[in-house]
C-alpha cells in the first residue's frame, strides 16, 4: 500500500467521522441491550424457545428494513432517516422494561431490529459510495472494526446494575439518543442520494452464490452466539461479569481479525479467503464444542464469523457496478438478516433439549455445511 492511498484512505475515514461516532454510540448500546435482554428473559422465567424468538424477530426486522429504508432515504435523505430511526430505537427499549411480557417484547423487538437495519444500511452506503474498489475492503473492515468494538464495550455495562433494574435500560435509551448528536450537528455533507440501479434479489442468488452464502451463514452464526450465547453462559454456570467477559471475548474477534483478514484480501483473491475464514471457523467451533471454553478460540471464531460476512460483501461489490451497491447492499442485508432469523430459534431448541455442549456444535456444522457448498 503506498503513502498516497494510505493518505487518501485516512481521509475518507476522517470525513466520515460523524457517522462512524453516531455507529459507535449505537453499537455499544447495542451491544449493552442484547446481553441485558437474554439475561432479563432467563432471570424473568420465559422458556427458551421464546427467548430464541424473541431475540430471532430482531432480525426479521431486517427483512422490511431492506426494503423500506432506501425508499425513505429516497424521500428525505441520509442523515433524516438516521435521526428518525435512532429516535424510534431508543424509544424501542425503554418499552422493554415498561412491560415485561415475552408477547409484548415480540413487536417490540421487531420494531427494534428495523431501525437498527435500517442504520446499518445508511451507514454501509454511505461508506461505499465514498470508497474506491482497491480501498473498499480495508475501509468497509475499519467499519466492521467500529461496530463490533462498540458491541465489546456494551457488554461490561452489564456489571453496572442489577438485571432486574430499569437502570440499564434507561443508560442504553441514553447512548441510542447520543448517537444523534454527532450526525445531526455535522457540517460534513452526506452523499447525494442517486436513484440506485435495482439488482433483483434472485439474480443476487443465480450469480453470486458464495457471497449470497457466505452472508447467510456469518448471520446464522453471529445471531446464534450474540442471542443465546449470554443464555448458554448461564446456563454453564457463569455469573455477569464472567458472562460479559465471555461474550465480550467473541465481539472483540469480530473487531480485530476483520481487518486482518481484509487487508489479506485486498491482496489475493477474495475467494480463497473467504474459504480460509470458513475452514478456520468450523475448526474453532469444533474444538470449543467438545472442550471448556477456550477463550482464545472463542476470540478467533468471532473474527472468522465476521470476516466471512466482510469478504463476502467486498467479493460482490467487487462484481457489481457502483450504481447498484445500494440495491446489492439491501440484497446482502436481507440474506444475512433471514440467516440471523434463524439462529437463535434453531439454537434455543438445542438449548431446551440437548446439552448444552451442543451450542458450538451447531456453528461448527454451519460452517462444515458452507464449505461443502463452496468446495
Amino acid at each position: 500500500m503506498t503513502k498516497k492511498k494510505k493518505a487518501t484512505t485516512i481521509y475518507r475515514l476522517y470525513a466520515a467521522w460523524p457517522l462512524l461516532l453516531g455507529i459507535t454510540l449505537l453499537t455499544i448500546s447495542s451491544g449493552l441491550q442484547g446481553t441485558l435482554l437474554g439475561l432479563r428473559a432467563n432471570a424473568e422465567g420465559f422458556p427458551l424457545e421464546m427467548t430464541g424468538l424473541i431475540m430471532s424477530v430482531y432480525f426479521c426486522g431486517y427483512l422490511f428494513a431492506s426494503h423500506y429504508v432506501p425508499i425513505f432515504i429516497s424521500s428525505v435523505g441520509h442523515i433524516r432517516v438516521f435521526a428518525a430511526l435512532a429516535s424510534v430505537a431508543s424509544t424501542g427499549i425503554l418499552l422493554h422494561e415498561l412491560f415485561v411480557n415475552p408477547y409484548f417484547w415480540i413487536p417490540v423487538r421487531l420494531v427494534t431490529g428495523f431501525c437498527f437495519c435500517g442504520l446499518f444500511i445508511i451507514a454501509e452506503s454511505w461508506l461505499n459510495q465514498m470508497s474506491s474498489k482497491k480501498q473498499r475492503s480495508t475501509i468497509f473492515s475499519a467499519y466492521i472494526a467500529i461496530v463490533y468494538g462498540g458491541l465489546f464495550s456494551g457488554q461490561f455495562l452489564i456489571n453496572l446494575a442489577p438485571v432486574t433494574s430499569p437502570y440499564l435500560f434507561i443508560l442504553t435509551s441514553v447512548l441510542i439518543s447520543l448517537a444523534l448528536a454527532p450526525i445531526t450537528l455535522t457540517n460534513k455533507p452526506a452523499p447525494r442520494y442517486k436513484k440506485p440501479q435495482d439488482v433483483k434479489f434472485k439474480d443476487m442468488l443465480k450469480k453470486y452464490p458464495l457471497p449470497m452464502a457466505g452472508v447467510f451463514v456469518s448471520g446464522i452464526c453471529g445471531s446464534t452466539i450474540l442471542g443465546l450465547g449470554p443464555v448458554y453462559a448461564d446456563m454453564q454456570g457463569m455469573n455477569n461479569s464472567e458472562i460479559s467477559f465471555f461474550i465480550a471475548i467473541f465481539i472483540l474477534g469480530n473487531a480485530c481479525l476483520p481487518l486482518l483478514m481484509g487487508a489479506l484480501s485486498d491482496r489475493i483473491d477474495r475467494i480463497k479467503v473467504i474459504h480460509l475464514t470458513a475452514l478456520i471457523g468450523m475448526v474453532s467451533a469444533g474444538i470449543i464444542s467438545q472442550t471448556t471454553h477456550h477463550l482464545f478460540l472463542v476470540f478467533i471464531l468471532g473474527g472468522m464469523v465476521t470476516s466471512l460476512y466482510s469478504v463476502s460483501i467486498t467479493y460482490l461489490h467487487d462484481q457489481i457496478k457502483k450504481a447498484q451497491i445500494v440495491s446489492a447492499s439491501r440484497g446482502l442485508i436481507l440474506f444475512n438478516g433471514m440467516g440471523s432469523m434463524f439462529g437463535p430459534i434453531i439454537g434455543g431448541f438445542f438449548l431446551s433439549h440437548f446439552h448444552a455442549n451442543t451450542f458450538f456444535l451447531i456453528i461448527c456444522f454451519y460452517m462444515l455445511f458452507f464449505m461443502c457448498f463452496a468446495i
